[in-house]
């Protein structure tokens, strides 16, 4: 090798070190980067869903199937009705036709009816307007285990001149038995809130598994109370019954008085005829003195 590239390549390698040596001093890895096995990246913390209070609603006793929201501020108008209709009435109320004989969730048809009518709706708004209206698609989800098709719908304020101060409602459906339903809408008069909506949730859990039984829940409330009632008749009748025993007993308790009072006039009536046989006596010796003394004169 000439002696020239045995310089051209000591300087070479002089130059790389000289580099290693400043990229060293400021701070930067020169080590190969090699993955390793053992790390892995954590997956992102999940948000806690908010939890609600079923507590809040309260059963208006004037207006049974009716509960209205328990809130500090008095603005807040919130309410919550249950009925049970027919599917044929429950479809009229929604502006839907009947869900069909062989719909698998018959609840969920007229909901998905419903939202439809709503997306006919939005494509004759003029371009450029706002939606003036918020529909949630509608799905099946269990509270207590039990099914429950619902929707919601969302009035911005000043939308609508039937709802100036805004509209926060939710259509819900419980199958009760075949051709029946239970019907439930919540309903805000005031902006969107999604708390008292959580709490409409909570009362779902707490009520669905009631209202899915529906008369059967009704029929074992009036037999428990029937029951209740035949113990409390029955526990009169056994006091009834010891208060009669007591009384036979404090009856053949008492002395007899009548035959204490027989002897007693036997013995009076004996006393009067001794003393008749007495004035007998008398009255015969009486007179045998009398015979004697006219025997006796000359």
């Amino acid at each position: 090798m000439p002696l020239r590239a045995i310089y051209a390549l000591g300087l070479l390698v002089i130059s790389l070190g000289v580099v290693f040596v400043l990229v060293g001093d400021a701070g930067v890895e020169t080590s190969v980067f090699t993955s390793d096995p053992t790390l892995t990246p954590l997956p992102p913390t999940p948000t806690p869903e908010p939890v609600g209070s079923s507590d809040k609603w309260t059963e208006d006793e004037a207006s049974p199937g009716t509960w209205t929201y328990v809130s500090d501020d008095e603005t807040v108008q919130a309410t919550i009705t249950e009925q049970v209709l027919s599917l044929a009435d429950a479809a009229t109320y929604l502006g839907v036709m009947p869900p069909s004989d062989d719909a698998a969730a018959p609840t969920l048809d007229m909901l998905n009816q419903f939202y439809a009518q709503f997306e006919d709706a939005l494509t004759q708004l003029p371009a450029g307007q706002p939606v003036p209206f918020e529909l949630g698609e509608p799905v099946i989800r269990l509270f207590g285990s039990v099914p429950v098709a619902l929707s919601r719908l969302v009035i911005e304020p000043g939308a609508n001149p039937n709802f100036l101060s805004g509209l926060d409602t939710t259509f819900a459906m419980i199958e009760v038995t075949d051709g029946t339903v239970s019907f439930i809408q919540q309903q805000l008069l005031g902006p969107k809130n999604d708390d008292i909506y959580v709490d409409f949730e909570a009362w779902l859990t707490t009520n669905a598994p009631d209202l899915a039984a529906g008369d059967e829940a009704e029929s074992e409330d009036t037999e428990d109370a029937e029951d209740t009632g035949d113990t409390g008749d029955t526990g009169a009748d056994d006091a009834e019954a010891e208060d009669t025993s007591e009384d036979t007993s404090a009856e053949s308790e008492e002395p007899t008085e009548e035959p204490t009072e027989e002897p007693a006039a036997d013995a009076d009536t004996n006393a009067d005829e001794a003393d008749e046989a007495d004035e007998a006596d008398q009255t015969a010796d009486t007179d045998a003195g009398d015979t004697d003394a006219e025997s006796e004169e000359p």
